[in-house]
């Protein structure tokens, strides 16, 4: 604890999607004290909103331990939340994604491991390291699937790469697998984003597999409130824990509640399957629900709205960044 009593807690990506909906939410604690790390300090709407919050924002970088070490050792924090990651391949760059993803966490838990005090290490992974298999009840169990995707392969590795970190270190850390994230301050490109922009300016919305791909929508704000949860209570040496909802929408589902709630016509261009596209991924919650006696209830309608009221709130320059 500081000298007010509460718990420091760093995060990382912190003017990501998920980095600014747990930022703020975790700002409400009065337990808590939050700082966020971003990349670069920007005149963004996404940082004005954090720091209205009360959020202190700290420029670092994951490619320079030096000045993680130096972040970590000024502010001392408790908990790390790790939210930051590159989640495509830019113009084809593979070895960029793995320098962030793979490179920059293991950067990360390095200075963690130097600097001392950290007591718990809660960081973001995904669905998608269940590969192109995919299923409707998808649990923490399984083993690895075929990664569709270099940042599949990279979560893959992050993982396997914290969990002995983890046994080595003492320090407890617990991989978080995001489904499907709606909500506020969604990334610009990021599946609602791309398919409000598209029934807003009246363009055929693209779906393959003929909109039939069923994916678990899991609301930011419930997984801020999952990490909340986490940050409050013991954890194992190294552990993975599912963040959906245990319920599975069609992607056709999800165009058409945004339509309703945007008021515009949902036009579409039905296309065939994509290779190596999972047709669901559905999160099976029985250990969620037994490690934190609580699940996500939001549903897809609210999470559409919300997106949609935030939106319209903030202007189309918005997105999180």
């Amino acid at each position: 604890m500081n000298n007010t009593g509460r718990h420091i807690v760093l995060v990382t990506g912190a003017n990501g999607a998920v980095g600014v909906n747990t930022c703020l939410a975790l700002a409400q604690n009065p337990d808590l004290q939050v700082i966020g790390m971003v990349r670069q300090l920007a005149n963004s709407p996404a940082q004005h909103a954090l720091s209205r919050a009360g959020i202190a924002l700290q420029e670092s970088d994951l490619a320079k331990p030096a000045a993680l070490r130096a972040l970590l050792q000024q502010f001392r924090p408790h908990v790390v939340v790790h939210l930051a990651a590159q989640v495509s391949v830019q113009q084809g760059n593979i070895a960029d994604l793995m320098a962030v993803n793979v490179q920059g966490q293991a950067n990360l838990l390095q200075a963690v491991a130097e600097v001392g005090g950290v007591r718990k290490f809660i960081y973001a992974s995904t669905y998608s390291v269940y590969g192109t298999e995919g299923g409707q009840q998808l649990a923490e169990t399984q083993p690895f699937g075929t990664a569709a995707t270099p940042y599949a392969a990279s979560k893959q590795m992050v993982e396997i790469l914290t969990n002995s970190w983890a046994a080595a270190t003492g320090i407890p850390a617990v991989g978080l697998r995001l489904f499907q994230v709606l909500g506020p301050w969604a990334r610009a490109g990021s599946m609602i984003d791309f398919f409000a922009a598209r029934l807003r300016a009246g363009q055929p919305v693209p779906l393959f597999s003929h909109g039939t791909l069923v994916r678990d929508f899991v609301a930011a704000r419930d997984i801020a409130r999952a990490i909340e949860k986490l940050i409050d209570q013991p954890l194992p040496g190294a552990s993975c824990l599912n963040v959906g909802t245990g319920t599975g929408h069609t992607t056709l589902q999800l165009v058409h509640t945004l339509a309703a709630a945007l008021g515009v016509e949902a036009k579409l261009e039905l296309l065939g399957p994509r290779a190596q596209e999972p047709l669901a991924a559905v999160a099976d919650l029985h250990k969620m629900q037994q490690t934190l006696q609580w699940q996500p209830t939001t549903t897809l309608a609210h999470m559409v709205e919300e997106y949609v009221h935030w939106h319209a709130a903030q202007g189309p320059d918005s997105a999180a960044q």
